[in-house]
């Protein structure tokens, strides 16, 4: 393509699997020319919104109602995203799940690491085999990761280390890679954000009924119903029995539900 002697080169392809896309980013250092390039897909979305980070001339979007699959749209890019700030030493954080394009996590993420002015972006991450993304992407400018459905529990095999909350649950959300040595070590924060978080919502009902507290958790001796027996279930029937609750779990999998109360 060089050859043809172009002002600039576009390249677009239809990745297969996110670990595809270096080859993309590594095209950006050795083009001669200025080279838009991309892969189309869920699958390959990063490769648009990281283009800025490794070189690439220019990146597409869609028109507001005119959506195209796998396209982000301009205003996602330019709002969530800022594209126009990612450049060479931009840190990437994403979420790890099959599938990903339901998350509101880049709406509530990138926001937060622009208010602490830190060079990062948040972005989804379609992964099929966690064993090939985690080869593929050993670097340091992948320093962390959310980890969504349904790897929360498989994600544990592949930390280096995994904190204490996290290994009795047998679950993680929240990797991190130790800038020392790139281990990762997988975390759990599902558990106390959720389980906190109702419990404040008791305190704050007991204490509009009769203006005390108790010492032991609201939730002690509750009926803790709940519903879907996957990792963040995992987090949350494990965080209601250490309060003491009575835990009751429906899932269209029995054996998976009955992990969970015994």
């Amino acid at each position: 393509m060089q050859e043809t002697r172009a002002n600039i080169i576009k390249l677009v392809t239809n990745a297969a699997d996110i670990t595809e896309l270096p080859k993309i980013f590594n095209l950006f250092s050795i083009c001669q020319v200025p080279l838009i390039a991309y892969s189309s897909g869920e699958r390959g979305l990063i490769s648009q919104i990281l283009s800025p980070k490794y070189g690439g001339f220019l990146v597409y979007g869609s028109i507001d109602g005119d959506s195209i699959p796998g396209l982000p749209t301009l205003a996602s890019l330019i709002e969530v995203y800022k594209v126009d700030c990612i450049n060479k030493d931009t840190k990437v954080f994403g979420l790890i799940s099959k599938p990903v394009g339901h998350s509101k996590g880049p709406i509530l993420h990138n926001p937060v690491i622009r208010h602490v002015n830190f060079n990062g972006v948040y972005v989804p991450m379609f992964v099929d085999d966690l064993q090939k993304f985690f080869s593929v992407y050993p670097s340091p400018d992948f320093p962390g990761f959310s980890v969504g459905i349904p790897y929360k529990e498989a994600v544990i095999e592949f930390c280096g280390e995994v904190n204490q909350l996290a290994q009795s649950i047998d679950a993680a959300n929240t990797i991190i890679r130790r800038p020392s040595d790139g281990k990762l070590i997988g975390y759990n924060t599902d558990c106390e954000a959720a389980i906190t978080a109702i419990e404040d919502a008791l305190v704050r009902a007991h204490r509009c009924t009769n203006g005390k507290t108790s010492l032991n958790s609201p939730l002690k001796d509750k009926l803790f119903v709940l519903v879907g027996a996957g990792g963040a279930g995992r987090a949350l029937a494990f965080g209601a029995k250490s309060r003491g609750a009575h835990v009751v779990v429906f899932d269209i999998d029995f054996e998976q539900s009955l992990l969970l109360v015994l």
